[in-house]
């Protein structure tokens, strides 16, 4: 058990739990939806300080367990992002692209 979670008094260790594999389930479903074959990448505050937990052949399974298409996603990588520096250019990358659309009437949008 990572540490992060031995510190969480047993009650909250379900709920605490719990958190992780929803995420996870959420991650795998974002990953089908947008084919994320060449991996996906679970950053911010809770990611990098479980990385034990996350390491744990349960967890991964919860992201797989998709059906017929829990192959497809046992082939994708799942990275932990561990640098804040890298989260901050993923935001400020992210920033700079939505300024450069262009909203549309109907809700698409156009690159400029």
């Amino acid at each position: 058990m990572s540490g992060a979670i031995a510190h969480v008094p047993a009650a909250g260790q379900s709920t605490w739990l719990d958190y992780i594999s929803r995420t996870l389930i959420t991650s795998g479903r974002l990953a089908l939806k947008v084919l994320a074959t060449g991996g996906v990448y679970l950053g911010g505050g809770i990611a990098p300080a479980i990385p034990s937990v996350l390491r744990d052949g349960r967890f991964l399974k919860v992201f797989q367990r998709k059906g017929r298409f829990g192959d497809l996603l046992s082939h994708v990588p799942v990275h932990v992002i561990v640098c804040r520096a890298a989260l901050i250019a993923v935001a400020i990358r992210g920033l700079e692209s939505s300024a450069l659309t262009e909203a549309i009437p109907g809700g698409e949008t156009n690159e400029q």
